[in-house]
């Protein structure tokens, strides 16, 4: 936090420096599992991308996607999917729907949707995404492998929240 307080004494809140001293903060917070401190700082850390670089920059998108997963730790189920929809929808307006960046955005808020019950065969159904890469890349393809584990893990996932178990060994 010293360093984080000299860096926005000298180079401004809004630097670029200061901005990956916020990102390291945070990531300490979550090793900490102070999920409530993580929470403020990825908030903060996703607005000021946002406002200095726009929605389409990568870092914002990260920062986003961060957030996302943070809301999805602490149970905020409905703020982790708008989070992840924004990334999904940036990403695929830009790259495309069959760029691995876009499906593991797609799969984050596929994720969400299952979760929250909502997962009605439309976009953002886990098994649209696997199927939708299976079609692209073929079923043995390093990506499609990826995805069919993403998928997975997430149903896992799926079933410790909602048995209220930790998950990512985070309370």
């Amino acid at each position: 936090q010293e360093l984080l307080a000299a860096y926005e004494k000298n180079l401004g809140k809004d630097h670029q420096l200061t901005l990956r001293c916020y990102s390291n903060l945070c990531e300490n917070y979550l090793k900490r599992k102070q999920l409530n401190s993580a929470l403020e700082m990825a908030i903060q850390i996703a607005q000021k991308y946002e406002l200095k670089h726009g929605i389409d920059n990568p870092d914002t998108l990260v920062a986003k996607t961060r957030l996302g997963k943070i809301y999805l730790e602490l149970g905020k189920i409905r703020e982790a999917r708008n989070q992840f929809q924004s990334v999904f929808e940036t990403r695929r307006s830009i790259l495309g729907l069959h760029n691995i960046l876009t499906l593991e955005a797609l799969c984050d808020m596929a994720n969400c949707n299952n979760m929250l019950g909502e997962n009605n065969g439309n976009i953002g159904s886990l098994n649209e995404v696997l199927a939708t890469c299976t079609v692209l890349y073929g079923e043995d393809h390093e990506v499609t492998q990826y995805l069919k584990n993403r998928v997975r893990g997430d149903y896992y996932i799926n079933e410790r929240q909602l048995a209220g178990q930790t998950v990512y060994g985070m309370d």
